[in-house]
Protein backbone atom coordinates (compact mmCIF):
# COMPACT_ATOMS: atom_id res chain seq x y z
CA UNK A 1 0.00 0.00 0.00
CA UNK A 2 0.86 3.86 -0.71
CA UNK A 3 2.23 5.74 2.19
CA UNK A 4 0.81 9.18 2.14
CA UNK A 5 2.68 12.26 4.16
CA UNK A 6 -0.74 13.29 6.01
CA UNK A 7 -0.76 13.51 9.33
CA UNK A 8 -3.47 12.05 11.01
CA UNK A 9 -4.86 13.68 13.83
CA UNK A 10 -7.32 11.19 15.17
CA UNK A 11 -8.19 11.41 19.52
CA UNK A 12 -9.78 7.98 20.85
CA UNK A 13 -10.11 6.89 23.70
CA UNK A 14 -10.11 3.22 23.98
CA UNK A 15 -11.70 1.66 26.95
CA UNK A 16 -9.74 -0.96 28.89
CA UNK A 17 -8.85 -4.42 27.31
CA UNK A 18 -10.13 -3.20 24.13
CA UNK A 19 -8.91 -5.39 20.61
CA UNK A 20 -9.11 -4.27 17.32
CA UNK A 21 -8.32 -7.34 14.39
CA UNK A 22 -7.95 -7.18 11.51
CA UNK A 23 -7.02 -10.14 9.20
CA UNK A 24 -6.76 -10.26 5.19
CA UNK A 25 -4.62 -12.27 2.77
CA UNK A 26 -0.85 -11.66 1.80
CA UNK A 27 -0.15 -7.94 0.45
CA UNK A 28 -3.58 -6.51 0.89
CA UNK A 29 -2.34 -4.05 3.33
CA UNK A 30 -2.76 -6.03 7.40
CA UNK A 31 0.55 -5.28 8.89
CA UNK A 32 1.02 -1.88 7.74
CA UNK A 33 -2.29 -0.96 8.07
CA UNK A 34 -2.29 -2.03 11.53
CA UNK A 35 1.41 -0.92 12.97
CA UNK A 36 -0.46 2.42 11.70
CA UNK A 37 -3.66 2.08 13.39
CA UNK A 38 -1.84 1.11 16.50
CA UNK A 39 0.52 3.90 16.32
CA UNK A 40 -2.59 6.86 16.23
CA UNK A 41 -4.66 4.96 18.94
CA UNK A 42 -0.97 4.23 21.15
CA UNK A 43 -1.80 0.35 21.21
CA UNK A 44 -0.30 -2.87 21.43
CA UNK A 45 0.37 -4.07 18.10
CA UNK A 46 0.49 -7.99 17.22
CA UNK A 47 2.01 -8.98 13.88
CA UNK A 48 0.77 -12.40 14.04
CA UNK A 49 2.19 -13.21 11.43
CA UNK A 50 5.62 -12.46 12.24
CA UNK A 51 5.19 -15.36 14.76
CA UNK A 52 4.68 -18.19 12.36
CA UNK A 53 7.66 -16.70 10.26
CA UNK A 54 9.91 -16.65 13.42
CA UNK A 55 8.90 -20.18 13.74
CA UNK A 56 9.48 -21.49 10.13
CA UNK A 57 13.19 -19.51 9.73
CA UNK A 58 13.77 -21.03 13.57
CA UNK A 59 13.53 -24.81 11.32
CA UNK A 60 14.88 -23.91 7.78
CA UNK A 61 17.95 -22.53 9.92
CA UNK A 62 19.23 -25.81 11.29
CA UNK A 63 17.79 -27.59 8.07
CA UNK A 64 14.90 -29.33 9.20
CA UNK A 65 12.47 -30.52 6.87
CA UNK A 66 8.98 -28.98 6.94
CA UNK A 67 7.28 -32.26 7.36
CA UNK A 68 9.37 -33.30 10.05
CA UNK A 69 6.14 -32.50 12.00
CA UNK A 70 7.71 -34.15 15.73
CA UNK A 71 11.05 -32.03 14.95
CA UNK A 72 9.36 -29.09 13.61
CA UNK A 73 6.80 -29.21 17.04
CA UNK A 74 9.96 -28.99 19.00
CA UNK A 75 11.66 -26.20 17.31
CA UNK A 76 8.85 -24.15 17.77
CA UNK A 77 8.25 -25.29 21.38
CA UNK A 78 11.26 -23.74 21.91
CA UNK A 79 10.88 -20.52 20.16
CA UNK A 80 11.30 -17.50 21.89
CA UNK A 81 9.58 -14.54 20.73
CA UNK A 82 9.77 -11.24 22.02
CA UNK A 83 8.55 -7.81 20.17
CA UNK A 84 9.99 -4.73 20.57
CA UNK A 85 8.43 -1.36 19.65
CA UNK A 86 9.63 2.07 19.03
CA UNK A 87 8.81 5.21 16.69
CA UNK A 88 10.82 4.45 14.09
CA UNK A 89 9.29 0.85 13.74
CA UNK A 90 8.92 -2.78 15.18
CA UNK A 91 11.49 -5.11 15.65
CA UNK A 92 11.33 -9.04 16.41
CA UNK A 93 13.51 -10.97 18.10
CA UNK A 94 14.11 -15.01 18.10
CA UNK A 95 15.78 -16.26 20.46
CA UNK A 96 17.52 -13.16 21.16
CA UNK A 97 18.59 -12.16 17.97
CA UNK A 98 16.48 -9.54 16.00
CA UNK A 99 15.14 -11.16 12.60
CA UNK A 100 13.07 -8.66 11.66
CA UNK A 101 14.47 -8.65 8.21
CA UNK A 102 15.40 -12.09 7.57
CA UNK A 103 11.86 -13.55 8.31
CA UNK A 104 10.55 -11.46 5.49
CA UNK A 105 12.42 -13.57 2.46
CA UNK A 106 10.84 -15.65 -0.15
CA UNK A 107 12.43 -18.42 1.39
CA UNK A 108 10.64 -18.36 4.81
CA UNK A 109 7.13 -17.06 3.04
CA UNK A 110 7.21 -19.96 0.71
CA UNK A 111 6.97 -22.43 3.76
CA UNK A 112 5.27 -20.31 6.25
CA UNK A 113 1.65 -21.77 4.65
CA UNK A 114 2.84 -25.79 5.74
CA UNK A 115 4.58 -24.72 8.72
CA UNK A 116 1.05 -22.49 9.99
CA UNK A 117 -1.03 -25.71 8.97
CA UNK A 118 0.32 -27.93 12.11
CA UNK A 119 -1.88 -27.81 15.15
CA UNK A 120 0.99 -28.00 17.99
CA UNK A 121 2.67 -24.61 15.94
CA UNK A 122 -0.58 -23.13 16.16
CA UNK A 123 -0.97 -23.79 19.58
CA UNK A 124 2.27 -22.38 20.23
CA UNK A 125 1.54 -18.66 18.18
CA UNK A 126 -1.36 -18.66 20.31
CA UNK A 127 0.37 -18.68 23.53
CA UNK A 128 2.30 -16.02 22.55
CA UNK A 129 -0.45 -14.38 20.57
CA UNK A 130 -2.58 -13.79 24.22
CA UNK A 131 0.51 -12.68 25.97
CA UNK A 132 0.81 -9.26 24.38
CA UNK A 133 -0.93 -6.89 25.74
CA UNK A 134 -4.76 -5.29 26.65
CA UNK A 135 -5.25 -2.23 24.25
CA UNK A 136 -4.31 -4.49 21.46
CA UNK A 137 -4.06 -3.90 17.31
CA UNK A 138 -3.91 -7.68 16.39
CA UNK A 139 -3.10 -8.49 12.70
CA UNK A 140 -3.06 -12.16 10.46
CA UNK A 141 -5.18 -14.38 9.03
CA UNK A 142 -7.24 -15.55 11.81
CA UNK A 143 -7.03 -13.28 14.93
CA UNK A 144 -11.22 -12.43 14.20
CA UNK A 145 -12.41 -15.83 13.78
CA UNK A 146 -10.11 -17.85 16.25
CA UNK A 147 -7.26 -16.07 18.04
CA UNK A 148 -9.88 -13.46 19.38
CA UNK A 149 -13.60 -13.91 18.51
CA UNK A 150 -14.09 -11.29 21.05
CA UNK A 151 -12.54 -8.46 20.10
CA UNK A 152 -14.50 -5.28 20.23
CA UNK A 153 -14.21 -4.56 16.42
CA UNK A 154 -13.01 -6.22 13.22
CA UNK A 155 -11.80 -5.32 9.73
CA UNK A 156 -10.72 -7.86 6.84
CA UNK A 157 -8.93 -6.35 4.08
CA UNK A 158 -9.10 -7.46 0.46
CA UNK A 159 -7.36 -6.09 -2.69
CA UNK A 160 -7.31 -7.16 -6.09
CA UNK A 161 -4.49 -9.87 -7.18
CA UNK A 162 -2.90 -7.31 -9.77
CA UNK A 163 -2.46 -4.75 -7.14
CA UNK A 164 -0.90 -7.47 -4.62
CA UNK A 165 1.88 -8.82 -7.11
CA UNK A 166 2.86 -4.97 -7.44
CA UNK A 167 2.93 -4.69 -4.03
CA UNK A 168 5.35 -7.55 -3.73
CA UNK A 169 7.06 -6.53 -6.47
CA UNK A 170 7.92 -3.17 -5.36
CA UNK A 171 8.95 -4.60 -2.06
CA UNK A 172 11.30 -6.85 -3.43
CA UNK A 173 12.91 -4.29 -5.74
CA UNK A 174 13.48 -2.27 -2.08
CA UNK A 175 14.93 -5.39 -0.68
CA UNK A 176 17.33 -5.18 -3.61
CA UNK A 177 17.94 -1.62 -3.24
CA UNK A 178 16.19 -0.95 -6.21
CA UNK A 179 17.77 -3.11 -8.25
CA UNK A 180 15.26 -5.24 -10.80
CA UNK A 181 18.00 -8.12 -12.03
CA UNK A 182 16.52 -11.60 -11.05
CA UNK A 183 13.10 -10.33 -9.88
CA UNK A 184 10.33 -12.49 -10.62
CA UNK A 185 7.54 -11.40 -12.87
CA UNK A 186 4.48 -10.34 -12.31
CA UNK A 187 2.61 -13.21 -13.49
CA UNK A 188 4.97 -15.26 -11.52
CA UNK A 189 4.01 -12.95 -8.23
CA UNK A 190 0.40 -13.22 -8.91
CA UNK A 191 0.76 -16.72 -9.70
CA UNK A 192 2.64 -17.50 -5.83
CA UNK A 193 0.32 -15.42 -4.40
CA UNK A 194 -3.07 -16.91 -5.83
CA UNK A 195 -1.68 -20.04 -4.56
CA UNK A 196 -0.98 -19.04 -1.01
CA UNK A 197 -4.78 -17.80 -1.00
CA UNK A 198 -5.83 -21.23 -1.98
CA UNK A 199 -3.01 -22.62 0.77
CA UNK A 200 -4.67 -20.57 3.61
CA UNK A 201 -8.44 -20.52 2.53
CA UNK A 202 -8.63 -24.46 2.39
CA UNK A 203 -6.14 -25.73 5.72
CA UNK A 204 -8.07 -27.44 8.24
CA UNK A 205 -7.09 -25.20 11.14
CA UNK A 206 -8.13 -21.67 11.17
CA UNK A 207 -8.63 -20.98 7.25
CA UNK A 208 -8.67 -17.16 5.94
CA UNK A 209 -11.72 -16.18 5.79
CA UNK A 210 -13.37 -12.88 7.70
CA UNK A 211 -15.43 -13.10 10.84
CA UNK A 212 -19.41 -12.69 10.69
CA UNK A 213 -19.02 -9.56 12.26
CA UNK A 214 -15.72 -8.33 10.34
CA UNK A 215 -15.39 -4.86 8.51
CA UNK A 216 -14.68 -5.31 4.88
CA UNK A 217 -12.52 -2.85 3.57
CA UNK A 218 -10.86 -3.11 -0.24
CA UNK A 219 -7.49 -1.57 -0.19
CA UNK A 220 -6.55 -1.58 -3.83
CA UNK A 221 -6.82 2.12 -4.67
CA UNK A 222 -6.21 3.25 -0.74
CA UNK A 223 -3.15 4.38 1.00
CA UNK A 224 -2.27 2.98 4.47
CA UNK A 225 -3.52 6.39 5.98
CA UNK A 226 -6.49 6.17 4.09
CA UNK A 227 -7.39 2.68 5.37
CA UNK A 228 -6.75 3.43 8.79
CA UNK A 229 -9.41 6.83 8.40
CA UNK A 230 -11.99 4.31 7.55
CA UNK A 231 -11.11 2.00 10.44
CA UNK A 232 -10.91 5.23 13.03
CA UNK A 233 -14.69 6.12 11.40
CA UNK A 234 -16.02 2.77 12.30
CA UNK A 235 -14.11 2.55 15.94
CA UNK A 236 -15.54 6.09 16.80
CA UNK A 237 -19.00 4.92 16.49
CA UNK A 238 -18.26 2.25 19.83
CA UNK A 239 -16.33 4.11 21.95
Amino acid sequence: MKHDTRSLQHHVSLPPSFIITIDGGARTGTSSTAAYLADVLSCSFLDSGAIYRCITYAVLEVNIDPSAIEEVIKIAEDCDIKFSHSPVGQHIYLNGSDVTSVIRTDRVSKIVPQIAQIPEVRERAFEIQKSVGNQLVAEGRDMGTVVFPEADIKFFLIASLDERAKRHWRYLKDQQAGNEDGLPSLDQIADDLDARDRADETRNIAPLRPAEDAFIIDTTELTVAQAVDRMIEEIKKIV
